[in-house]
């Protein structure tokens, strides 16, 4: 197996992993939509309200409440779009140094990358790996800030 093989499957398995983290962020969002959904429904329909709790039981309601945003964001910004990149400098790797170009340009990028294959693939592997990363510091942060959120909660229930 060459470089170019070796890259074009460590780049399979970041784009896949971006994928798996955009899942685990949307799951996450999702138990988050309906936690928040539930709260908001006990309010406005008048069965409950965070005036009734006591101050100690006040002070875990807002530190569940911070986290709960805390975490929301955190898996909203996992699967935020990246779309900055590496810089171009004249090479092809992904869409935004192709939308960046002329055509004169692109033509000649093209060529460019013909002759040396294995740069656009690397800048790509590199530049997936970091969004990989992000994706998932993301993620567990979030994830991390929901259960949190949760264990808040249980004071209430004393």
């Amino acid at each position: 197996m060459d470089e170019q093989q070796i890259a074009e499957q460590l780049l399979m398995h970041n784009r896949q992993e971006i994928d798996r983290a955009d899942g685990k962020a949307v799951h996450g969002l999702a138990i988050a939509g309906t936690a928040a959904a539930a709260v908001v429904g006990f309010v406005l329909g008048g069965d409950w309200s965070p005036r009734e709790l006591r101050p100690v039981q006040t002070g875990f309601w807002w530190t569940c409440a911070a986290l709960w945003i805390l975490g929301a964001i955190s898996l909203l910004l996992a699967v935020y779009p990246r779309l900055s990149g590496e810089p171009g400098r004249g090479q092809l790797a992904y869409f935004a140094h192709v939308g960046a170009m002329e055509r004169a340009q692109l033509t000649e990028a093209l060529r460019g990358a013909a002759a040396r294959p294995l740069a656009g693939v690397v800048s790509e592997l590199h530049w997936t790996s970091r969004i990989v990363l992000i994706k998932y510091r993301f993620v567990r942060l979030g994830l991390a800030c929901l259960c949190l959120s949760l264990l808040s909660l249980a004071p209430q229930a004393f």
